[in-house]
């Protein structure tokens, strides 16, 4: 491949701006982003775990430090989050966080954590347990919120913590979903917990009424791998939700949230070859991935990304309207080992969302649109098995930042600040170029030259311009409709 091929997308590399190693190891649910609107600044909490020691949590904060505008360092510092027995191990499974808003101030934060425990002088005795801790008051106090929390005991095996909104008004309550694998009927559950009246603790609610897409009842399966919840911008009242298990099946449902009652329109189900480690909706074009707002979609097309643990990633395009009609597969995705963990961010800056992958062979890699198929970017090593990835502006300079989670360690990855200067003033002095136009006279063309030699050093590779798609597997899949009344 030629040398100017590769310099096409030289801008959507990334550099690594700062390194952190974890004192324990994380799995795929143990990062997540706090938001804190009322500074707009945003950080990384990374849960770990030290396995065969007695208070193996561990709690890294990682953000930048701020004390020197014109310096800006990245900063990692270990937290204590109170509430954990000092003599049982335990084993952190996922945590999560969240802002409770009101309609017009942030009533303050939420972090949720999920964990095991059990005695060292008997295994015997495990238990699964579910801390969330809440600020005390209005706005974002990290000191203040480890301190001020509840503790609930949990009857089933926890795998994944989210959030979501009970109705598509702004306004309306915010509740803590946990999907959990019931050992004795051996059915998966999706557990509810609200917020008390005195706002002083949770309480677990009944999900049927609320979300009757979550009915499990009637099968059985293996342990939820991943969960996505999304309400529609163009019909605020339609929400869109995922399923995804260690078996290999997939539920996506759609629900009419409008009136007092939630209506089930359909249900589509599919089947893979293998577990299906996550699927996350995502829009082709705008910013998808900021938690402090209700989670909606810009436009109307929503697509959905499917990562399998033997299979190549698949996209699902307007997943809304054609559910699993418009398949695009991710050309080479499976050939890096085990796909964890996805993420999208407008890497090249033209407008529309990339798909970044991070797989057990310690590889990340980027994935960009052309025309009617992915091709990839480029890809980077890194010293351990990827497991997480967020998306945020760390820095607070309006560029997002691309944060990788391994078994042991966090990297923070940063666009060149040079192209970066150039780019703004270059569309500050001139009207942009409509969507999608490249070639002559467009911003791709003119752009190659900017930044050349400022990015990372691994190896970078550019898909072939003529590889095709392959189809999708028909032997592979079991793809049942249920269309509700």
């Amino acid at each position: 491949m030629s040398s100017s091929n590769i310099g096409e997308y030289h801008f959507s590399w990334l550099w690594e701006a700062f390194f952190s190693s974890l004192e324990g190891v994380c799995n795929v649910y143990g990062s997540t982003k706090l938001v804190n609107s009322v500074a707009a600044a945003e950080e990384i909490l990374i849960a770990s775990t030290v396995y065969g020691a007695p208070e193996g949590q561990r709690f890294k904060r990682v953000r930048f430090d701020r004390e020197d505008i014109l310096d800006l360092r990245g900063k990692s510092t270990q937290l204590q989050f109170q509430g954990f027995s000092m003599t049982h191990h335990n084993h952190i499974l996922a945590v999560h966080s969240f802002e409770r808003t009101g309609t017009t101030v942030c009533e303050g934060h939420v972090i949720a954590v999920a964990f095991a425990s059990c005695s060292p002088f008997n295994p015997s005795s495990l238990s699964y347990n579910l801390h969330v801790y809440f600020s005390p008051k209005n706005g974002y106090d990290l000191e203040d919120i480890r301190y001020c929390y509840c503790s609930l005991e949990l009857n089933f095996k926890p795998s994944i913590v989210l959030d979501s909104r009970l109705k598509y008004e702004p306004d309306s309550e915010r509740v803590i979903i946990v999907a959990g694998h019931d050992s004795e009927s051996l059915t998966n559950r999706i557990h509810m917990y609200v917020q008390s009246e005195d706002k002083l603790t949770y309480l677990e609610w009944p999900s049927c009424g609320f979300f009757p897409e979550f009915d499990f009842s009637e099968s059985g399966g293996g342990l939820i791998t991943w969960v996505d919840i999304l309400y529609l911008s163009s019909e605020p009242w339609i929400r869109l939700s995922v399923v995804s298990s260690e078996n290999g099946q997939l539920q996506l449902a759609k629900v009419d949230c409008r009136g007092e009652g939630f209506r089930l329109i359909w249900v589509h189900t599919m089947s893979f070859d293998g577990p299906v480690t996550q699927a996350k909706f995502f829009s082709p074009t705008g910013s998808t991935n900021n938690p402090a707002e209700p989670k909606e979609e810009s436009s109307e097309c929503v697509n959905l990304v499917v990562c399998s643990a033997l299979e190549p990633c698949v996209v699902y395009q307007d997943v809304a309207n054609q559910a699993f009609a418009t398949p695009i597969i991710l050309p080479g995705s499976d050939k890096y080992d085990c796909v964890l963990c996805c993420e999208f961010a407008d890497l090249d800056h033209d407008g529309v969302n990339e798909i970044i992958i991070g797989t057990f062979n310690r590889t990340i890699i980027a994935f960009k649109f052309e025309q009617d198929h992915y091709e990839e970017l480029w890809y980077r090593k890194y010293p351990g098995p990827v497991r997480s990835m967020q998306v945020a502006d760390l820095s607070q300079d309006g560029v997002n930042d691309l944060i990788v989670v391994t078994n042991d360690s966090v990297h923070i990855m940063q666009h060149d600040i040079d192209y970066i200067t150039r780019l703004c003033k270059r569309k500050l002095l001139r009207p942009r170029s409509p969507p999608g136009r490249r070639g002559d006279g467009g911003e791709h063309s003119e752009d190659n030259d900017i930044g050349r030699g400022t990015c990372i050093e691994s190896s970078a590779r550019l898909a072939a311009p003529d590889s095709c798609v392959p189809p999708l597997p028909s032997a592979s899949r079991n793809h049942t409709a249920h269309e509700v009344g």
